[in-house]
């Protein structure tokens, strides 16, 4: 008998919160559009020439017609931008009469709202989620899908230029340039791949990758290694106190940052939409060094006075669950580990998101290390699986110390909201 076709796969749509987003945003932009000029598509009986410039048309009306049709928010994106530039196509045309010029230059404007409302919105922008690929070089032949189609955003002229000037900025300063550039060596650091997550990155690495081009094509990729190589040392360099590197790279990641506001500025000046050069070269909190005095006081140091006992009290929460081990050592229990818990995060994880621009908001940051503290909560409580592997004692005071150290970090989150 024939065989019986496979199912079509599920058609995706826009989520009730992003329908929700899209028809705020709407409606913002409908209350600008005082003359009601793109709510409904371009009568061609009287504008006979537009299909000579105009090849999709698109209008504000259309766009709310189709919000349950899209498949997603980029799809939505595409369209409303579409809107605009059709207008500027048309309207904005040199020798135009003046009423024309005019509605190219309220397009422009709408176009500008509409980018900046949708790179705030949560449910239609979400922040870029860090890559797990370590240190791993970026491909130079990455497919170059479309940036307002939330693809990768590729380094144009300027934005290249003023990331070659960030470089020659950095190694002007010979301090810290000294000691980012210098090579990680493996056979002395042997913990280091387990504690950070990959293989090390330093500078002379990132300028290499640079002059090769192997960023030309992926700008996110290029600004999460600049801040890497700061995030990598934030990660391994654990103890509050041994502060000097620590201190060194925080030192580099205000430089850096300074330098990736020129290089996001240089994508837009490429003609990059503000929207996929925020999601390209995303911002860092605000407080993020206040962010990582906070998880130093509670978690590295677990509130004890500087300079706290050896070990710190948070010391095991620090790091992959994994690097506690040697290789080898421990195989069922990091595999039961593994099992019994869903989403592993640990503290460097959250250093690592928050120096590479990952969250959007502290509300982030207090989700992931909430869940951490949940986690060892759950594997060491009385019904854990961890029980198998440690002794009742052990347990008792891991789940303790999670107890202990998730109220002082809510304290000193507290503090900063």
């Amino acid at each position: 008998p024939p065989a019986t076709p496979a199912p079509a796969p599920a058609r995706r749509f826009l989520s009730s919160d992003q329908l929700a987003a899209a028809r705020g945003i709407l409606a913002a932009l409908e209350k600008k559009d005082l003359g009601k000029i793109f709510a409904a598509p371009v009568n061609q009986l009287i504008y006979s020439d537009y299909a000579q410039f105009v090849k999709e048309p698109m209008d504000l009306g259309t766009v709310k017609f189709k919000l349950a049709q899209y498949p997603d928010a980029a799809a939505f994106a595409g369209d409303v931008r579409r809107v605009f530039d059709n207008c500027v196509a048309y309207n904005g045309r040199k020798g135009l009469p003046m009423d024309q010029k005019s509605v190219a230059k309220l397009a422009r404007s709408l176009k500008a709202s509409f980018q900046r409302l949708f790179a705030k919105s949560a449910a239609l922008s979400p922040p870029v989620s860090i890559e797990s690929a370590w240190g791993a070089e970026p491909s130079a032949l990455t497919p170059a899908t479309p940036a307002d189609a939330g693809g990768p955003v590729a380094m144009g002229p300027a934005a290249t230029t003023a990331a070659t000037r960030a470089l020659q900025s950095i190694k002007r300063n010979k301090t810290v340039y000294n000691t980012f550039s210098a090579t990680i060596d493996l056979a002395v650091f042997k913990d280091y791949e387990a504690k950070v997550g990959g293989a090390p990155l330093d500078l002379k690495q990132l300028e290499n990758r640079h002059r090769r081009g192997l960023y030309k094509n992926d700008l996110r990729a290029w600004v999460r290694d600049a801040r890497r190589v700061a995030g990598n040392c934030l990660r391994y360099a654990d103890d509050p106190r041994v502060p000097q590197l620590r201190d060194e790279a925080k030192k580099y990641l205000k430089m850096v940052d300074k330098q990736i506001d020129e290089v996001r500025r240089g994508a837009v000046l490429d003609g990059v939409p503000p929207a996929a050069a925020d999601r390209a070269a995303p911002r860092l909190l605000k407080n993020w060094e206040k962010v990582l005095v906070a998880l130093e006081d509670a978690v590295y140091a677990g509130g004890a006075p500087t300079p706290p006992p050896a070990p710190p009290a948070g010391a095991i929460f620090l790091h992959p669950y994994a690097s506690y081990f040697l290789p080898g050592a421990a195989d069922a229990n990091i595999a039961d580990y593994e099992q019994a818990i869903d989403e592993p995060v640990c503290v460097g994880d959250v250093v690592a998101r928050l120096a590479e621009g990952a969250y959007a908001s502290l509300d982030g940051v207090k989700k992931d290390v909430d869940l951490m503290f949940a986690n060892a909560i759950k594997y060491y409580g009385p019904a854990g699986s961890g029980r198998r592997f440690n002794d009742a004692p052990s347990c008792d005071d891991y789940t303790a110390t999670a107890r202990r150290l998730a109220g002082l970090w809510n304290k000193r989150a507290g503090a900063l909201s």
